[in-house]
């Protein structure tokens, strides 16, 4: 699996904005991919994470609320890879969009599950999770374990209905990079999200069979690498 800060480097390079480059990551955790992007700002938010470096430790609800009424921040590239629940990545993504500077870019994490176990939403896990976060007291983020003590059944969530959503109801330009596990959505200069077209169904409609690999113009980190999207 390649990494997805080189992509997010690639991205702010293609903007030219290595010296006044803006960033922003929902779901830091262990600051993986924070760590190693190149960008003069960069926002991380995670109410949960145990990296040090996380600059917002808050929820994303809250942060784009307090953005919205105080910070006033806007970004050349937004990593969203925190709740992997499709419900809750919509409204991330529609927040997101709001505060992306033109031509930007924003990434969403998980959307090209490997089998269809990776793509379940289970309740028993996310209640194991809640359980493992209210009894580790994370107001210290000290011993919490950023990795389960068992695998998750599904790793990756619904993310990728959200791609497939957008791909059927917006005009914007989406590609997903299968071997990174993510897609690439770019802003363009369009001012609000350009749909054509009302939402025909809701994410718990979708099946897996709705999985498209062609529909969600899937490529490989090579041809991205290489410039040919």
């Amino acid at each position: 699996m390649h990494q997805v800060s080189q992509i997010i480097n690639r991205l702010l390079e293609r903007l030219d904005k290595k010296k006044q480059s803006s960033y922003l990551e929902i779901g830091v955790d262990r600051g993986l991919t924070f760590s190693e992007v190149k960008a003069e700002t960069k926002h991380g938010v995670d109410p949960y994470g145990v990296f040090p470096g996380i600059t917002h430790r808050m929820t994303s609800q809250m942060y784009f609320s307090m953005n919205y009424y105080f910070y006033k921040h806007k970004y050349d590239v937004v990593f969203i890879d925190g709740c992997h629940m499709a419900y809750i990545i919509e409204q991330e993504f529609k927040e997101a969009f709001n505060i992306l500077n033109d031509n930007g870019y924003i990434i969403l994490h998980d959307t090209y599950p490997s089998r269809e176990s990776a793509q379940y939403v289970l309740q028993e896990e996310y209640e194991r999770y809640l359980k493992n976060v209210h009894e580790e007291k994370l107001a210290h983020h000290e011993s919490y374990p950023s990795e389960p003590e068992t695998e998750w059944i599904g790793y990756n969530g619904d993310s990728w209905k959200v791609v497939s959503s957008l791909i059927e109801t917006t005009d914007l330009e989406i590609y997903t990079i299968k071997d990174a596990c993510c897609s690439i959505i770019k802003k363009g200069n369009f001012n609000k999200i350009p749909y054509k077209r009302n939402k025909s169904k809701n994410f718990n409609d979708y099946t897996w069979n709705d999985f498209d690999d062609e529909a969600m113009m899937s490529v490989s980190f090579l041809d991205f690498f290489n410039e040919k999207i």
